[in-house]
């Protein structure tokens, strides 16, 4: 199928009529009546630090103008900077709450927007490899992140009566097998870390190596690892529905109750243990790290 069609080129018309749409959803917004706008500036992530678990954020709250400003011009900012990782997507969370119903512009303009993310990265799934599909969108648009680009836009038409944010931790756990292990290790020993002296990482392979092999056949271990964490909205509607989503980019809000209120997002510090509503992944694996090279756990016995 991908040979039938000029890829390339679908692209590029894809994000012309992508941007166009946008730059008239930043025009529309900019000039409809604002009831309250506040976002939440985060740190960007530097280049090589993509998989590097997050210690602490600052989140700096920007409102009025300067606020409608940073999250209108969020919904364009497809593209890394100097420094700056291209793997990782910049979030800028908030809320843009108009003071009326505006009628129908905004929304339709927000469902051709999020059509042509979709169509654009159906687009992108045609070049069925890997390595060829990373080299020709980035020679096509240099720098692009492309899952910035692809983020659906939000927009909700219902009474609201608040929106407010928290962080969501995430863990990736899965079981592995002893020779899949093996494997990995064998595969690590010539992708020394900057963390580890040369001598150092090859024995930290050939130890874990012999911790593997010294385990029955059958042991169960867990491949555990801590998801970078991501800002979440809690949506409250009028009539008591609660809502839990991603807030990556400002969520609009079209039909804000008359109290209508936007909450805070707090600085994160990783040190500091959530209160409530998160499984702790712990359970199912021992606290000690079984392997030193390899995020690695042996599971807890029920």
């Amino acid at each position: 199928m991908a040979g039938q069609i000029d890829i390339p080129g679908k692209l590029r018309e894809q994000m012309e009529r992508l941007e166009s749409e946008i730059q008239s959803l930043q025009e529309l917004l900019s000039q409809a009546p604002i009831r309250q706008v506040r976002v939440f500036q985060l740190p960007r992530t530097k280049s090589g630090e993509e998989h590097e678990p997050y210690e602490k954020l600052t989140s700096e709250p920007f409102e009025s103008d300067p606020g409608l400003a940073m999250g209108v011009r969020a919904f364009s900012e497809f593209y890394g900077r100097f420094g700056e990782s291209t793997k990782a997507v910049f979030r800028l969370p908030g809320v843009i709450a108009l003071e009326a119903d505006p009628g129908e512009a905004i929304a339709a303009c927000v469902e051709s927007i999020n059509q042509l993310k979709q169509e654009f990265a159906q687009t992108v799934q045609l070049i069925e490899d890997r390595n060829a599909r990373f080299e020709i969108v980035h020679r096509l648009f240099p720098m692009l992140i492309t899952l910035q680009a692809t983020r659906q836009i939000q927009y909700y038409n219902e009474e609201m009566r608040s929106v407010t944010f928290t962080w969501g931790r995430k863990s990736s756990i899965r079981v592995v097998t002893r020779e899949e292990l093996l494997e990995n290790l064998r595969n690590l020993q010539h992708q020394k870390p900057i963390a580890f002296e040369p001598e150092r990482w090859e024995e930290a392979i050939n130890e874990d190596m012999i911790k593997l092999l010294a385990l029955p056949k059958d042991t169960e271990l867990r491949y555990r690892r801590d998801l970078k964490v991501r800002p979440m909205a809690n949506l409250l509607l009028a009539d008591g529905t609660k809502k839990l989503r991603e807030a990556n980019l400002p969520i609009i809000i079209a039909n804000p109750a008359e109290n209508f209120r936007i909450g805070i997002l707090p600085n994160f510090d990783a040190s500091v243990k959530p209160k409530r509503g998160r499984k702790n992944p712990q359970r199912l694996t021992e606290e000690e790290r079984f392997l030193t090279c390899l995020p690695v756990y042996r599971a807890k016995e029920a």
